[in-house]
């Protein structure tokens, strides 16, 4: 569980980082606009908080049915 954990974690900055600087080139070359260009890095951003616990669940198996809550 660890390697896939770490793998989708390396792949999704990776792809980030990607992004950002795919996305300065275009801005260093007036194809966008600041504000599209912090837009899109704020969407993204969101994007990949969104989808990070779901991924978490998957990936250690704690779905509805079988998710346990620990009282103390």
């Amino acid at each position: 569980m660890r390697r896939a954990f770490a793998t989708i974690l390396t792949l999704s900055i990776l792809t980030t980082f990607l992004f950002v600087v795919v996305l300065g080139l275009m801005l260093a070359f007036g194809v966008v606009s600041l504000p599209l260009a912090v837009g899109l890095v704020v969407l993204v951003q969101v994007g990949l908080l969104l989808v990070g616990p779901t991924v978490n669940d998957f990936l250690y198996g704690c779905t509805p049915r079988n998710r346990r809550v620990r009282r103390f």
